[in-house]
C-alpha cells in the first residue's frame, strides 16, 4: 500500500513538473510575440502618438520663433507688421492664450481645418488681429464720447471708462472666437465628408470584391464626384506617387478631416493592407456603421430641435408680445407713465441677438 502511494506521488509531481514547464514555454511565447507586434508597429503611427509635453505635440513648448506671417498679403500681412512692431508683448498674450482650455486641440484642428498656418503663427495671428480691434474700438469709442460731451471733464472720463470695457471685451471675445473657428471650420469640413463618406466607401468595397486592385478603385473614388473627400483622395494619391508608404498618406488623410468615421476606417484599411484581411467585407461594414451613425445623429437632432423650437418661438414672438402687452399698459395714466424708449430699443435688440443665437446653435448642430 505504502509503494503505491509513492508511485502515486511520483507520478503527480512529475505532472507538476510539466505543466510548469508548459506554462514557462507559453509565457516565453507571449512575450515573443508581444515584443514582434510592437517592432511590427509603423513608424508613422508611433510618430501620432501625442506624447505631453513633446515639442510638436498638441501639448509641447511653443516657439515663436516659429512664426511666418511675412510671404502673405493682405489683412494677415498688415497684421504681421503690427506684431514685428510689438513683438515682445503680442508674444505674451499670445502664450497667455495659448493656456486657455480651447487651445487644447488647437494644433490639430488647424491641420483638419486646412487653415494653412502653425500653432504659433496662427495664436500670433489671433492676439494681433484682437489687440488691434482692440485699441480701435477704444479710440474710435473715446473720440466719438469726447467729442459729443464738448469736452467736458466728467463725460470724457465716463466715455474713457466705456471705451476702455469695449475694448477689453472686444479684445477677449475676437480673440477667443478666433480661437474657436479653426474647430468650426474643422467640424464643418467633416460633416462634409461624413455625408458622402458612406457611398464611397461602398463604391471602393464593390469594386474591390470585383477584382479591382485597391489604388485604382481609391482612385476611382478620387475621380468621382464626392466635393471634398475626392480632393482630399487627391492629394493621397499624390502622395503615394511620390514615393510615400500608403499607411503614412492615408493617416495624414485622416489627420486632415476631424471625422472619427474616417479615422475608423482608415485604420481598419491599414490593418487589413497590413494583415491581408477581406479589404472588401471591412470596408462594407464600415460603411454601414458610418450610415447607421448619421441616421442616429439625425435622429437626435430632431429631438434637440422640438426643444429648441420651443425656444425660439419664446424668444422670437412670446417675449416681444408680452413686452408690447406691457408697454401699453404702462402707458395708462392710472400708472403714470411707461417703460424708457432705451429701455425697450435694448430689449428688443436682446431678443433679435437672442433669435439669432438660437439659428445659429440650430445650424451648428444640424448634421449632414
Amino acid at each position: 500500500m505504502a509503494g503505491r502511494i509513492e508511485e502515486i506521488k511520483k507520478i503527480v509531481t512529475e505532472q507538476d513538473r510539466s505543466t510548469r514547464e508548459k506554462h514557462e514555454e507559453l509565457s516565453e511565447i507571449v512575450k515573443r510575440l508581444k515584443k514582434s507586434e510592437v517592432a511590427s508597429i509603423p513608424a508613422e503611427d508611433v510618430a501620432a502618438i501625442d506624447v505631453p509635453g513633446r515639442v510638436g505635440a498638441p501639448g509641447g513648448k511653443l516657439n515663436f520663433g516659429n512664426v511666418k506671417l511675412g510671404g502673405t498679403k493682405g489683412l494677415v500681412r498688415s497684421v504681421g507688421n503690427f506684431y514685428k512692431a510689438f513683438e515682445g508683448p503680442l508674444s505674451t498674450l499670445a502664450l497667455f492664450f495659448s493656456a486657455l482650455p480651447v487651445t487644447k486641440q488647437l494644433r490639430k484642428d488647424l491641420v483638419a481645418s486646412g487653415i494653412a498656418f502653425n500653432l504659433e503663427s496662427y495664436l500670433v495671428l489671433s492676439t494681433s488681429l484682437s489687440v488691434a480691434a482692440a485699441l480701435l474700438v477704444i479710440v474710435f469709442i473715446s473720440t466719438l464720447g469726447i467729442t459729443a460731451a464738448d469736452f467736458t471733464l466728467n463725460a470724457s472720463i465716463a466715455a474713457l471708462s466705456v471705451s476702455f470695457l469695449l475694448g477689453l471685451t472686444t479684445f477677449i471675445g475676437l480673440g477667443v472666437l478666433s480661437l474657436l473657428y479653426p474647430s468650426i471650420k474643422a467640424d464643418s469640413r467633416a460633416r462634409v465628408v461624413d455625408k458622402e463618406l458612406p457611398f464611397a466607401l461602398r463604391q471602393l468595397a464593390t469594386q474591390i470584391k470585383a477584382g479591382v486592385s485597391f489604388n485604382r478603385a481609391f482612385a476611382s473614388i478620387a475621380n468621382a464626384d464626392y466635393g471634398l473627400l475626392s480632393r482630399e483622395i487627391r492629394k493621397v494619391l499624390d502622395e503615394m506617387e511620390k514615393g510615400v508608404p500608403s499607411a503614412t498618406a492615408l493617416n495624414n488623410f485622416s489627420s486632415r478631416i476631424k471625422s472619427k468615421g474616417l479615422k475608423r476606417a482608415v485604420v481598419q484599411i491599414n490593418r487589413a493592407l497590413r494583415s491581408g484581411g477581406s479589404l472588401s467585407e471591412i470596408v462594407s461594414t464600415i460603411a454601414d456603421d458610418v450610415a447607421f451613425e448619421t441616421g442616429m445623429r439625425v435622429r437626435d437632432f430632431t429631438e434637440k430641435l422640438n426643444l429648441l423650437s420651443v425656444v425660439f418661438i419664446m424668444i422670437a414672438v412670446v417675449a416681444p408680445v408680452v413686452l408690447a402687452i406691457l408697454s401699453a399698459v404702462m402707458q395708462l395714466p392710472i400708472l403714470g407713465g411707461g417703460f424708457d424708449p432705451l429701455l425697450l430699443t435694448a430689449l428688443f435688440a436682446l431678443f433679435c441677438f437672442g433669435m439669432l443665437g438660437s439659428l445659429f446653435v440650430i445650424k451648428a448642430i444640424e448634421p449632414s
